[in-house]
């Protein structure tokens, strides 16, 4: 089988031309932003992706069918001899993919830096994370609820505004969205009911993200699982996997490996078990929850290995 020893945006970007998946398939199946499989693409060997997505794509190799091994091969074969002497040159430009996306220099690359300086300074000092904090652990329900149509938008703002990593600004909208929405699930009811439970799961899902990005792994633990409790209420397969593999990643990141890849395996059965995996949608998130898992399961092999 053929082995990558060190993954670059060239050979990630040859895997999903063998697989035959558009940029956007590719990253559904990654589980990471479109751009972030876009900038493997423009910036080939200058581009290393992090440490968890060099496991992942490891993963989606080791599975992948004896063609696509094939063209993997030939497509690495080809780029390597048509590669201009700018790629051939010292890599002493290459950036690491921290997985958000976005040209080195960028915005996002540079309010992901401030934001992880600011971090190690303590989660505390990041504006808006004690208002997040206070609104998940004691929200203080707001007099109107929102309509479905509006919660639809808002919680779609928010995840879009944590993907284009405007970290300070996703915080403010999270800690007010998060009491407005305990009031409109209070007054849903009927067919409306599963609707914004699906949303409560997703939105909870991105206040899991963002603690784990800032560093708070433990309250990200507990967003996670208001999510999975809202996805469970929504009877929606497709919602109860996406929110398996954010709790997926918060127990990891709390050191629960085991944890993590026993989830892992039920969540990622009973999708398929009740989904079929019919539809595009259910396919993406089963390939990145079993992504997750292997990514679980490589720490907790790491650190087996490392206690010996």
């Amino acid at each position: 089988m053929p082995a990558v020893t060190t993954w670059t945006g060239r050979e990630a970007n040859a895997l999903r031309k063998a697989l035959r998946m558009s940029v956007t398939a590719f990253a559904e199946h990654l589980g990471v932003a479109r751009r972030t499989v876009a900038k493997w693409s423009s910036q080939g060997e200058r581009v290393h992706p992090r440490a968890e997505m060099q496991s992942a794509l490891d993963t989606v190799l080791a599975r992948a069918t004896p063609d696509v091994r094939e063209r993997f091969e030939a497509l690495r074969g080809a780029d390597a001899n048509g590669a201009t002497a700018v790629s051939a040159q010292p890599n002493v430009d290459a950036v690491a993919d921290t997985g958000g996306g976005g040209r080195s220099g960028s915005d996002g690359d540079v309010r992901r830096r401030d934001l992880l300086r600011r971090a190690a300074m303590g989660v505390a000092a990041l504006p808006g994370v004690a208002p997040l904090l206070d609104a998940l652990i004691s929200p203080r329900p707001t007099d109107a609820p929102l309509s479905v149509a509006q919660l639809a938008r808002d919680v779609a703002a928010a995840k879009s505004a944590y993907q284009a990593c405007r970290y300070e600004h996703v915080l403010d909208q999270l800690a007010t969205l998060l009491p407005a929405l305990e009031t409109t699930r209070a007054s849903s009811d009927g067919d409306q009911r599963a609707e914004v439970e699906i949303l409560t799961a997703d939105l909870y899902h991105t206040v899991g993200s963002v603690l784990l990005k800032v560093g708070d792994p433990q309250m990200a633990l507990i967003a996670a699982e208001r999510s999975a409790r809202a996805a469970a209420a929504s009877h929606d397969p497709v919602t109860s996997a996406t929110s398996a593999r954010i709790m997926t990643h918060a127990l990891s990141s709390n050191g629960h490996n085991d944890q993590a890849v026993a989830l892992t395996g039920q969540a990622a059965d009973a999708l398929e078990r009740d989904s079929r995996l019919a539809s595009t949608e259910a396919v993406a998130v089963y390939g990145a929850l079993v992504l997750r898992g292997a990514v679980a399961a490589d720490r907790k092999s790491t650190r087996l290995n490392s206690s010996h």
